[in-house]
């Protein structure tokens, strides 16, 4: 049967498609001995339907292969939570800002800017790595901040090297 194929039905049809089609419409209709419990998937793999000379296919695993090592490159430190939480009222001024990112930092390369309700820039007096924890930046104020709103801009330097940045609110009874 090396000039017949097999269609839907299991009927052989003679000389129309070739020969890697046929066996894949055997195993289909079962006539190879493959196992009944055989994925479609392994059945196409074995029996050279996965044919890397198609563009579709090349691309698709260009692509697969992108997102399985590209993976790791995409992780930058986030801020994950912080002290004060974000959008929240606190009613007395916090000592220190925490900031928890979602890797470790370069304390060195990562910092804030604290601004008050009118803009005005609020003095810090210590920023650094919380001990034992090398993904948390405290900062100490210089002094209780008074009644209003506050801005955190944080920028932040990834051990990988990958910079972020970002923004956050809260208010002071």
């Amino acid at each position: 049967m090396a000039d017949a194929w097999f269609d839907k039905t299991c009927r052989v049809v003679p000389n129309r498609w070739p020969s890697r089609h046929n066996v894949v419409w055997q195993i289909c209709c079962g006539f190879s001995g493959t196992p009944p419990g055989a994925t479609l998937a392994a059945i196409l793999l074995e029996k050279t339907v996965f044919n890397l000379k198609s563009p579709a296919i090349l691309s698709t695993a260009a692509l697969a292969i992108t997102v399985v090592f590209s993976s790791p490159v995409l992780a930058h430190a986030h801020l994950k939570s912080q002290e004060p939480a974000a959008n929240t009222q606190v009613n007395v001024s916090p000592k220190v800002l925490k900031l928890n990112f979602s890797e470790d930092i370069e304390p060195v390369f990562t910092g804030i800017e604290l601004t008050g309700s009118h803009h005005q820039r609020i003095s810090t007096a210590k920023t650094e790595l919380t001990p034992g924890m090398h993904n948390q930046l405290s900062v100490v104020l210089a002094k209780p901040l008074s009644s209003g709103r506050y801005q955190v801009k944080w920028h932040a330097l990834s051990v990988d090297g990958h910079k972020t940045k970002g923004a956050y609110t809260f208010r002071v009874k």
